[in-house]
């Protein structure tokens, strides 16, 4: 995997990894959204009866839930929606982000013009998930590379998964023309390359309305 290294910010999480319940509403309106009604019953078939015990128990958008159950349906989905294509989970992942960014205002205070700006992503997958070690480098202008490491697992569902997760929150904020690159994965960390444009007309109308 590359190792060039360019700007760089680093957050490393500790105790047991979990997410939070509103990254699984997410996906299930970004399955809903996708697919319809039957997708959803399609996913949840797919789970077995510990998996839907767990899925039953949730009580709000902001309670920790483990990774594993997060990562059992976007599994269940690329099996069952996407013909075994872990693919999938990257595009479902970037839907998601539509649905959980107005949680992600509520809970830390971003405004709509700012959206997800690079700087703000090592924050949000933070209150996403208590586990892991993010790395945000900027090896050249317009590119973006995201290493994300010591995870308790780590397959081409989870590395399509984070690579999704990015791009949905770039999606929002003000750059355009977002692309993956690369996506690269082994046992132990994945890595994705994304190129984008800044888009400085709607920041300069951000801006102007956040004056007002």
């Amino acid at each position: 995997m590359e190792r060039r290294l360019g700007s760089r910010h680093r957050w490393r999480a500790s105790g047991a990894a979990n997410a939070r319940a509103y990254a699984i509403f997410s996906f299930i309106e970004a399955a809903r959204f996708r697919f319809g009604a039957e997708g959803i019953s399609a996913v949840l078939s797919d789970l077995d009866r510990a998996r839907l015990a767990e899925l039953r128990a949730i009580q709000g958008p902001d309670e920790w839930i483990p990774l594993q159950l997060y990562f059992a349906l976007y599994r269940a989905a690329a099996r069952q929606l996407y013909d075994h294509d872990p693919e999938g989970a990257f595009e479902l992942s970037r839907i998601a982000r539509r649905y959980d960014i107005r949680e992600l205002f509520r809970t830390l205070g971003f405004s709509e013009g700012a959206g997800a700006a690079l700087d703000s992503l090592r924050l949000i997958r933070r209150h996403h998930f208590d586990g892991g070690h993010l790395e945000l480098h900027h090896p050249s202008a317009g590119r973006l590379k995201a290493v994300l490491s010591e995870m308790p697992e780590m397959d081409a569902i989870v590395a399509n998964e984070f690579a999704g997760f990015i791009v949905g929150y770039l999606d929002m904020s003000h750059v355009r023309r977002v692309r993956v690159h690369d996506l690269q994965f082994d046992r132990k960390c994945c890595a994705v390359w994304i190129d984008y444009r800044v888009d400085r007309a709607k920041l300069l109308t951000d801006l102007t309305y956040s004056v007002r």
